[in-house]
């Protein structure tokens, strides 16, 4: 007798035809307007740029859940928020396209696409419409697209490098990120779906708003990206995170509002829903699992230039200032232990060995849990009670006041756990609120009778 209710209920479902629902002000897997790639990492030595097999890159890929042709506008940004370099990537309908960042940072070469390119082709299923001539000077001629770009100059090359390492720039004796003390380039990359062609960065007035807007709020982007060490046969792969278009004139913070705010364009101009403040990650560092990396991504403020070397953004460092309860950061075991560490807030200099820290400083930030030599760690405790658990991160900072007038900072939390050298498993962390519903008290806050 349920039979009936069975197929009307798959007619239903079927009747949708394949519809991804999603509720702004969430993140999930779904086709976006905005993509963010939290962080990458590139090895830029001259050993690594002569050999792809050797040291750590960064792949990602872009893809078109639309049957209409569309453009990605992509922006590398070092891990103090200076965009370096943008382009565009066209896109025929169910296209997919996928960049190696050492192809960029090594050789200076750009993804060539386009419909007059080899690598984009017109589909069965793409309508291939619209067609973007008119700010793409699209060409009929194969191998000339119109995002066909000649490779980098020598001296370009050795700028890109050098902003992403934390050394002055070879072309302009400036600064834009932080120092590492290896020849890993660092930062992180936002692809936003946008109407035309441009060199305009994001954070550049126009980007969002004005008349003729570069950027529009159409979800149909979605992709992926992966850190692959050929040298070491290991690689760990993760979802994009995956920002929607839509949030609307009433959300005091959307994910590019610092920009819009302080090009005077007004609070969620940009249309994209704000990413969470506080969120959760497990970790394990025992039983065959060696480490556990933690990708934390951090809004900061509004500049988005170089400095002189030596000096440092305004907002830098990133702090915490949520610290109700137990704190901003609580590490807890899988017996409900907590343990807080000393959240720091001050210039990243060394700290004593006694006292545990964490430190996330920068736009972009990898936190390593674990036995391994370099990088900071949360350690166990004597009892070895913490080999296995979670940390909670409540990521609020002051960097967002002089934009938003609060402390309701943006954040995103990758977690990568390896395991005998060989395995490895990327995944996101919980998201536990949203900049326009943040968590105000921290676990830990006396609970009222």
């Amino acid at each position: 007798m349920k039979k009936p209710i069975l197929l009307g209920a798959l007619a239903v479902l079927l009747a949708l035809g394949g519809q991804a629902f999603a509720t702004i002000g969430t993140i999930d897997n779904v086709p976006a307007a905005t993509l963010l790639i939290p962080h990458f990492q590139v090895d830029v030595s001259d050993e690594a740029c002569a050999d792809p097999t050797a040291g750590v890159t960064t792949l990602f890929s872009v893809n078109n859940a639309s049957a209409d042709s569309t453009v990605a506008h992509v922006t590398i940004w070092t891990d103090w928020s200076v965009p370096s370099l943008d382009f565009d990537i066209f896109l025929t309908g169910y296209d997919v396209q996928t960049v190696n960042l050492r192809d960029i940072f090594c050789n200076g070469n750009l993804p060539q696409t386009g419909t007059g390119s080899n690598n984009s082709p017109v589909g069965l299923f793409s309508t291939g419409s619209p067609t973007f001539a008119a700010t793409c000077n699209q060409s009929a001629t194969p191998g000339d697209g119109p995002f066909y770009v000649q490779p980098f100059s020598d001296l370009l090359i050795q700028q890109l490098k050098d902003w992403h390492t934390g050394a002055a720039g070879a072309g302009t004796g400036d600064c834009a990120g932080s120092v590492q003390g290896d020849t890993i380039a660092r930062g992180y990359i936002t692809i936003d779906n946008v109407s035309q062609c441009s060199v305009e960065f994001p954070s550049n007035p126009g980007y969002f708003g004005g008349a003729d807007p570069i950027a529009n709020e159409d979800n149909v982007l979605w992709g992926d990206y992966f850190f692959a060490d050929p040298g070491n046969n290991f690689s760990q792969g993760f979802t994009s995170v995956h920002i929607e278009g839509g949030a609307g004139t009433n959300s005091p913070h959307t994910f590019y509002g610092r920009y819009t705010i302080a090009n005077g364009e007004g609070p969620a101009v940009d249309g994209r829903e704000p990413l969470p403040t506080t969120m959760a990650g497990r970790f394990v560092q025992a039983g065959g699992f060696e480490q556990t990396t933690h990708y934390v991504w951090r809004e900061g403020g509004p500049e988005v230039n170089a400095v002189a070397c030596g000096s440092t953004p305004s907002w830098f460092p990133l702090g915490f200032t949520n610290t109700t309860g137990g704190g901003p950061v609580i590490v807890f075991d899988e017996m409900e232990n907590p343990f807080t560490p000393t959240p720091q807030t001050g210039p990243s200099n060394p700290l004593p060995p006694e006292v545990v820290a964490i430190n996330l400083p920068n736009e972009t930030n990898a936190l390593v849990i674990g036995n391994t030599s370099g990088g900071a760690q949360v350690p166990q405790l004597e009892d070895g009670g913490f080999d296995f658990g979670w940390v909670y991160y409540n990521l609020q900072s002051e960097a967002t006041n002089p934009t938003y007038g609060d402390d309701f900072a943006q954040g995103w939390l990758s977690i990568a756990i390896q395991a005998l050298g060989r395995f490895s498993v990327g995944f996101d962390g919980i998201q536990l609120d949203n900049a326009n519903m943040p968590i105000e008290d921290n676990p830990g806050e006396p609970v009222a009778p």
